[in-house]
């Protein structure tokens, strides 16, 4: 496996697909297609660079739209266009993201075993980031470094929506890619606005307005069977789940031309997050088969007597655990451990411990971290309270 987050021989295979099917489509489209209309581009200004580049995807769109002849098509090419030359930069966030939440179950172990001492805790996690290769940071800025184009594709659609007489020509079931709501001006007028004063019925006509609704709910839907699909296991993400529903309110005020493009953007994403995850299970696939088992295994209830693996050491449960969930582990070396948490302790051999063990030999041979000694007055007295608490149960447990 690789222990690095460098990229996989097949890396630029998507983005050559998406070039190939965009040209293709292209191609399929123009064949006998209609010419365009006549459209005036729009003035790049060296003094004014974000408005030159929304203008230069404006400009392209329509490029693309006087050879193909059909606005919607044009949209569904620049959207795979620019997810293509994208890629590039997007496949390392992609890579990161897939590596965390491939290694998130032994993440969320290491978060629990070692709760009680935050110094460890961040080693081990560091330590297993290291072993496949994952900087959390290394995601942010491609992320970054892409947004500028998207939202330029994004302005670049709006303001061809509000210009382009193509953009209101029909495009599959939607009546217009420049309705419902016009671009610039978010509203539900066209839906809940009566075009007649003695009784109800949408601005732009029952059907009409069944066809405009159509989108939104396509949208929403994919988005949240891919969300379903993508989250880690045992792992609800509420940004993922809110957000289709967001998108698909913005579709209803605002032109049908950009519900094509946050559309075919997600499907895109989602066929790209997909390929990536894929390249990275085959590269770890010991970290796949304890994904797909669980994310985090269920708590287990410990008893004296047991065998236990504390830290990388194993040893049997001597005492505990008690009313305070605390306990004690003689190693199998003859030690004896302070006393500990119940939730430091885990199964040898439990799901993810092979890996997670693999973090824990610098740790091995250390003693589990003492409790800090007390230094107050009142942290003394309580110690000594727990500790007559502790000896009357162990009385107790032998008169038995």
């Amino acid at each position: 496996a690789a222990t690095d987050g460098s990229r996989s021989p097949g890396a630029r295979t998507p983005a050559l697909a998406l070039a190939i099917a965009a040209a293709a489509l292209v191609l399929v489209a123009g064949w006998g297609s209609q010419p365009a209309l006549a459209v005036q581009t729009f003035e790049l200004d060296p003094f004014n660079p974000w408005e030159s580049f929304v203008n230069l995807n404006a400009n392209l769109i329509i490029g693309i739209d006087s050879f193909v002849g059909s606005a919607g098509v044009t949209l569904l090419l620049y959207t795979v266009f620019a997810k293509a030359i994208t890629y590039p930069i997007y496949q390392t966030s992609l890579r990161t993201t897939a590596l965390m939440r491939l290694v998130s179950p032994q993440v969320k172990l290491i978060q629990t075993q070692y709760q009680s001492d935050e110094k460890l805790r961040g080693q081990m996690i560091q330590s297993l980031y290291q072993k496949v290769g994952v900087n959390p940071l290394d995601g942010l800025l491609p992320v970054l470094a892409q947004l500028p184009v998207f939202l330029a594709l994004f302005y670049a659609i709006r303001k061809l929506a509000l210009s382009d007489e193509h953009f209101k020509d029909p495009f599959l079931w939607i009546p217009s890619l420049a309705g419902p709501a016009e671009a610039g001006s978010p509203s539900l007028d066209w839906l809940i606005k009566s075009r007649f004063a003695d009784h109800f019925e949408p601005l732009v006509g029952w059907q009409d307005a069944g066809l405009y609704l159509i989108l939104p709910v396509v949208l929403v839907s994919t988005q949240l069977f891919l969300a379903r699909v993508q989250a880690a296991p045992k792992d609800p993400d509420v940004v993922s789940v809110t957000f289709p529903w967001i998108v698909g309110i913005s579709t209803l005020v605002s032109p049908q031309g950009l519900g094509i493009y946050w559309l075919t953007n997600s499907l895109l994403t989602a066929a790209q997050t997909t390929y990536v995850r894929g390249q990275i299970a085959e590269e770890y696939p010991e970290y796949k088969t304890t994904f797909e088992e669980t994310a985090v295994e269920a708590p287990e209830q410990f008893q004296k007597g047991d065998q236990v693996l504390v830290q990388g050491k194993t040893g049997v449960i001597s005492y505990g655990p008690d009313t305070d969930g605390e306990c004690k582990v003689k190693f199998d070396d003859g030690t004896e451990s302070e006393y500990l948490k119940a939730y430091q302790l885990r199964w040898p051999g439990a799901l993810g411990d092979s890996i997670v063990e693999v973090a824990e030999v610098a740790k091995a041979k250390a003693a589990p971290t003492a409790p800090a000694e007390p230094t107050t007055r009142r942290q003394k007295k309580a110690l000594k309270e727990k500790e007559k608490k502790r000896r009357r149960v162990d009385r107790a447990r032998a008169r038995r």
